[in-house]
């Protein structure tokens, strides 16, 4: 692809219809690209895989940002942590057969004044039915649920409900569901109000602990957990503490007192999930005691992890909707439409701007999007961000892909365009390699080639400007199309003459054989043209060609604002001059010394004499192409021969053997005028009249 490039509103100020329709393409484009997002984004309800992700890193930005202050917590956590499973007082039984502690806990907590205990534990099976148990172990826990009945939430599975002893006890209100959804990455940020099971709503532990608070409002049908400190900072104590500071009723006031309390496990290993608070520091894992009695708070369950015990998230929803902090999330219009404005935005970077600007313009939205998310953040509200920004991220290489394809048909529109004004090579070179479009030039060797059209000016005087124009340009088809086919470069038109370029801009080995080539067929092409012409009782052009090879300085020529591709040198200067000499030797081609050179392995070469061009230092031998080697006959090498010989009798100054061979040639070989029946009647003249001596068999050129 070319290098794309912003259009300039002051060079369009008056668009033609082309511009008008690319612009409408364009414009086209971005509303596409806005009602795509929009639409896929409406068939989406977040949150998505990358929601989450995102989400726990705007909490993380939120915390470094505005640092929260260490408010109280609505809720109090009593765990079963490792210290109290591993204790002499309760290590000689199960879990399951803890019934009698848990009884105690729940006495202590409510004389310490709690408003209602909420147990993230499964009571599945009753201890005192248990095969082989003697000691009936739930009968405390029981009688204790039963007279606290109004202030006790119990949990349960979607499969596990509490034995029926104890849900007989506490009732049918008090039953709450412990299940909570996971986010599409599989970690857990939110809290629904409650489930329907059996044509009967069930709220969760969060919902239930809420609805037993005074005052409190109702909880939301979603409450997103956005903790602004590690969820494990609610303060929490083992139960073993608990147990060894009953006496201590004051110290458990302060703890209790109008609290919402869940007991659950804060084990190290076992049930843990990764949450929302997962990216923020946990708490430390000791502190000092709070009481003589060894109360103290605890700190990270398992430091080592980025995970924490399921009863943390119920006791962070409840805590946020207490506290009035739970966010209002972002409805799906408002997702969609800030995907749509996103995508937008950066479709119009991508239609207008290189590549790469739409992909900084995607990033730095993106930025601009996760910071405008914090922000609303901080101000209570959550606004899914995953997909506006996967959107805008996949803008560029869409808009990319509409500009390949429509820009890629205007490429090559443009392309086909300019191969009429310039060489196909050269548009080519330009498009592969923008840097050629600069002022500068290398040295190159190369080949030149002038041809110009013969009997213009006696035809311009009979024809009108228009037809005389067509003849021109169906003559010069007969040049050009030569000189494209050898890989030639057509340099430039100048007036009915027409120069050709070897080696240049792309570089070519036989750059003399090739121009040779493309002479000859030149030749052939307006020798045809003519006798068309004739046939028809018109008049046509004759050409004379004229080739040169060397080194020259190739490259773009001009100034700052306009420029072309070209070449300058004596070489060139020299294939110029040589351009005006066929007519002197009747014939239509003349080569340099160089070119012969470089072409003898190819092409029977023909010595015809040295010239001395107006502008040159020095004379120079020129040539004329016979015929192809491949195509050589007897008799071609037998005038090339013959005329050596006459040449050498002519630079001796044997002007009469020379007269005499040149007029057999003329006669036997090429009728006038020819090569031959001029430089018979050179030497004639010479004959008739010695040149002066010293001799010097150089013909010296007194113009161009």
């Amino acid at each position: 692809m070319t290098g794309w490039r912003r259009l300039s509103p002051k060079f369009n100020k008056h668009p033609s219809p082309k511009k008008a329709a690319w612009r409408f393409y364009r414009g086209i484009t971005v509303i596409s690209c806005a009602v795509l997002a929009l639409l896929f984004t409406a068939s989406m309800r977040p949150p998505i895989t990358f929601d989450g992700p995102i989400f726990d890193y705007m909490i993380l930005a939120r915390s470094l940002i505005s640092p929260a202050a260490k408010d109280p917590s609505q809720v109090v956590i009593v765990g079963f942590d490792a210290k109290t499973l591993a204790s002499n007082s309760l290590n000689a039984y199960p879990m399951a057969l803890q019934m009698p502690v848990l009884a105690r806990i729940v006495d202590i907590v409510f004389d310490a004044g709690a408003d209602a205990i909420g147990f993230d534990i499964l009571f599945a099976y009753d201890p005192g039915r248990l095969p082989g148990v003697k000691t009936d172990f739930g009968k405390t826990f029981v009688s204790v649920v039963s007279a606290h009945r109004d202030k006790i939430v119990l949990g349960s599975s979607r499969d596990t409900l509490p034995n029926e002893r104890l849900l007989a006890a506490a009732g049918p209100n008090a039953l709450a569901s412990l299940y909570t959804p996971k986010d599409p990455d599989g970690r857990y940020r939110r809290v629904m109000r409650g489930y329907w099971r059996n044509q009967r709503f069930v709220p969760t532990l969060a919902a239930a602990l809420v609805n037993l608070k005074d005052g409190s409002p109702q909880m939301p049908n979603e409450v997103l957990i956005a903790p602004r400190r590690s969820l494990e900072t609610i303060p929490t104590f083992s139960v073993l503490d608990i147990l060894n500071c009953a006496q201590d009723k004051g110290t458990l006031a302060r703890i209790f007192k109008n609290k919402l309390v869940i007991v659950g496990v804060t084990l190290p290993l076992g049930d843990r999930l990764e949450s929302s608070s997962r990216l923020l520091p946990p708490p430390l894992t000791d502190s000092s005691p709070i009481a003589t009695c060894g109360l103290r708070l605890l700190g990270a369950s398992n430091p080592e992890t980025d995970t924490i015990p399921g009863v943390y998230l119920h006791a962070a929803a409840v805590n946020e909707v207490l506290e009035g902090d739970v966010p209002s999330i972002g409805t799906n219009r408002i997702v969609g439409a800030s995907a749509a404005i996103a995508t937008a935005l950066v479709a119009c970077f991508g239609m207008f701007y290189t590549p790469w600007a739409g992909i900084i313009a995607a990033l730095s939205l993106d930025i601009i999007l996760f910071l405008a998310a914090v922000s609303a953040l901080l101000c209570g509200y959550y606004l899914p961000v995953a997909m506006p920004m996967l959107a805008a991220s996949a803008t560029p290489m869409a808009t990319y892909v509409v500009r390949y394809f429509v820009e890629e048909r205007t490429r090559r529109r443009i392309q086909l365009a300019f191969n009429r004004y310039l060489s196909p090579a050269l548009v080519d070179r330009l498009i592969e390699d923008a840097a050629k479009l600069s002022l500068g030039g290398e040295q190159r060797e190369i080949t030149i080639l002038f041809a110009d059209l013969s009997g213009f000016t006696a035809l311009s005087a009979t024809m009108t400007p228009a037809a005389l124009t067509s003849k021109v340009n169906r003559y010069f088809n007969r040049i050009v199309a030569p000189i494209d086919a050898t890989g030639g470069f057509v340099e430039r038109f100048v007036g009915d003459a027409v120069v050709g370029m070897w080696g240049a801009p792309g570089s070519d080995p036989h750059h003399a054989v090739n121009a040779v080539r493309a002479a000859i067929a030149i030749v052939d092409g307006v020798r045809l043209a003519r006798e068309e012409d004739g046939s028809l009782g018109d008049s046509g052009f004759t050409i004379k060609v004229g080739i040169n090879s060397g080194v020259a300085v190739v490259g773009n020529i001009g100034s700052e604002n306009r420029y072309s591709y070209t070449a300058m040198g004596e070489d060139v200067n020299i294939a110029a001059r040589l351009e005006s000499i066929p007519p002197l030797y009747g014939c239509t081609v003349v080569v340099g010394e160089s070119t012969a050179q470089m072409a003898s392995e190819h092409f029977l070469m023909r010595e015809l004499d040295w010239v001395l061009v107006k502008g040159a230092a020095k004379p120079i031998a020129i040539y004329q192409p016979i015929v192809e080697l491949a195509h050589t006959t007897d008799q071609h090498k037998d005038l090339v021969l013959r005329f050596a010989q006459a040449l050498a009798h002519y630079r001796a100054m044997r002007f009469a053997d020379a007269y005499a061979e040149w007029s057999e040639l003329a006669t036997g070989y090429e009728p006038p005028p020819s090569p031959s029946s001029v430089m018979a009647a050179r030497a004639y003249s010479f004959m008739q009249q010695p040149p002066p001596l010293p001799w010097n068999p150089v013909d010296v050129l007194t113009s161009k």
